[in-house]
């Protein structure tokens, strides 16, 4: 069996072009030939889907990783050790002056089931996100999730997702894995670069966005993974002339400078990737010869 590749596709700030960049691959991948499948763990904000729209769902996965407090009002006496300990807040006295916990506060670390006199306090599991494995309106599979509002637990979500997505990878004989990385600088990036074949670094000619890929970079060293990257939006910025100094220092090779172009605009409405929907704009033209470049770089034939 030939080895899954997994490219993974990471920005160092949201807005960078991550995800067009993303769906564009996918696109193409499926255009030669390849049996690929797109993965979105941006479980925040999961956009992958606007650009490669589900034509039907597959299969639903509910996750159940948090946990929250729970107070039982049979049991509490009111002695308020729980409010008093609880460091975000969570615990309040309703109306009619029983002891509650907000869930979109409660954290689950405990600490009001530790100091309850009267085991009043139990910790429950919780609703973390969900998982949807789909088809795309292209005809290739999908996996996304969508993280609860007021859960934390993202880094995890990323990882159990990813993990999912590779077993579906080998059920089904897929080449290649696109994953449409979390944007930004944080445990999340780290789960979702694990483990993958290639980096994609996605930045805009900003100094705040190429700061951000360049941290994005040491973390893709950490993993031994090959990275590269794509300058997008490009317009001939004074800053753009110090890339190839960062590449350097990022141990990264340029595979793509993408320019600014009005037609990743008009495909973003039209719910396509720029490659699908004007394939001879010069954003598309660009794409293309990342695409080639990635495909060198991460050795797919």
């Amino acid at each position: 069996m030939v080895p899954i590749k997994e490219v993974v596709v990471v920005s160092g700030k949201g807005g960078s072009g991550k995800t067009v960049f993303a769906a564009s691959l996918a696109y193409l991948f499926h255009q030669e030939g390849f049996k690929v499948m797109a993965v979105d763990v941006d479980v925040d904000t999961p956009t992958l889907h606007f650009m490669l729209p589900i034509r039907r769902g597959l299969k639903r996965y509910e996750i159940y990783m948090s946990r929250k407090a729970v107070i039982d009002a049979n049991k509490c006496i009111k002695c308020m050790r729980c409010v008093e300990t609880c460091p975000y807040e969570a615990v309040v006295v309703d109306l009619t002056k029983s002891l509650d916990v907000e869930s979109l506060y409660c954290e689950g670390c405990g600490a009001c089931m530790h100091v309850c006199p009267v085991s009043a306090v139990s910790m429950r599991e919780s609703k973390t996100g969900s998982m949807i494995f789909a088809e795309t309106e292209f005809g290739f599979p999908i996996f996304t999730a969508q993280l609860e509002i007021g859960e934390h637990s993202t880094g995890q979500l990323v990882h159990e997702l990813r993990e999912r997505a590779r077993e579906i990878a080998r059920e089904q004989n897929i080449d290649v894995l696109v994953v449409d990385g979390s944007p930004g600088i944080s445990c999340t990036i780290i789960a979702s670069i694990a483990g993958a074949d290639y980096v994609a670094l996605v930045s805009e000619p900003t100094p705040q966005s190429l700061r951000g890929a360049f941290r994005a970079a040491r973390v893709a060293q950490q993993f031994r993974a090959y990275a590269g990257f794509i300058l997008n939006k490009s317009m001939g910025y004074p800053v753009e002339n110090e890339v190839e100094k960062l590449l350097s220092i990022m141990n990264a090779r340029l595979i793509g400078k993408i320019p600014y172009d009005y037609a990743v605009i008009e495909s973003l409405t039209m719910l396509k990737p720029v490659v699908a929907y004007r394939p001879d704009s010069a954003a598309s033209r660009a794409i293309r010869i990342a695409y080639e470049n990635l495909k060198i770089g991460a050795g797919i034939r």
